[in-house]
């Protein structure tokens, strides 16, 4: 799954943040130079913000990164089994990723018939069930850029990681039984480890802010 931080890192505005000018950093760095003039700073900050708007990207033009190219491409060779798509921004099929793995889960710009949907809205009721049948199935879950902080999508970052830890607790205690074939560790041969070939892999968490899931995440 892939959410905001993937594409705001090409200057695309986002509707739970703000950039450029009017962000958080250009705000503490404008109050640090406080201690001149007046018009000084206020001349700094109208460059800064006339600057912000000569680099913004339409969203309608915007180019995938290094990040959407190497998902799309890990997508055709079949290392990806479902790519649920949180920004509405078309990136990932630009990119290349094939159209019957994406779950535009949230809408899409660029498809009339999955309108984007407000904070206040509904899920459309099919790429509901397919999330549903996603956070049933899959066996691994990595989170791209997202602040996961309260998204019905967060769904499977949580069971995934649930259900890691509690597979990981059953496999231990079969590896943990003595076996009457005299075979080795590596196959549960009763010193705990887990045989080879079960694995619980849980969910793996890429963002470049914490998480409230960061302790329950595998990686």
């Amino acid at each position: 799954m892939c959410s905001r931080d993937l594409s705001t890192a090409l200057s695309i505005g986002d509707h739970a943040m703000q950039m450029g000018a009017a962000g958080v950093i250009a705000s503490v760095q404008r109050g640090s130079g406080s201690s001149g003039s007046n018009g000084s700073a206020e001349a700094a900050a109208a460059a800064a913000e006339a600057e912000e708007r000569r680099r913004r990207v339409s969203p309608f033009c915007a180019r995938p990164n290094l990040g959407h190219r190497v998902i799309a491409a890990l997508g055709r060779a079949g290392r990806v089994w479902r790519f649920v798509q949180q920004n509405h921004d078309g990136l990932p099929q630009k990119a290349g990723m094939p159209q019957h793995l994406l779950n535009e889960i949230h809408g899409a710009w660029f498809d009339p018939s999955n309108p984007v949907v407000a904070m206040s809205g509904g899920l459309r009721g099919d790429l509901f069930a397919d999330l549903l049948e996603c956070e049933r199935r899959a066996d691994l879950v990595v989170a791209v850029g997202s602040s996961l902080c309260g998204m019905n999508a967060d769904r499977l970052v949580v069971t995934s990681a649930l259900r890691s830890r509690q597979d990981r607790e059953w496999l231990r205690s079969i590896a943990s039984v003595d076996g009457d074939d005299g075979g080795d560790g590596g196959d549960g041969g009763g010193d705990g480890s887990i045989p080879r070939g079960m694995a619980a892999f849980g969910s793996v968490i890429i963002s470049i802010q914490k998480t409230v899931h960061d302790h329950n995440s595998s990686l």
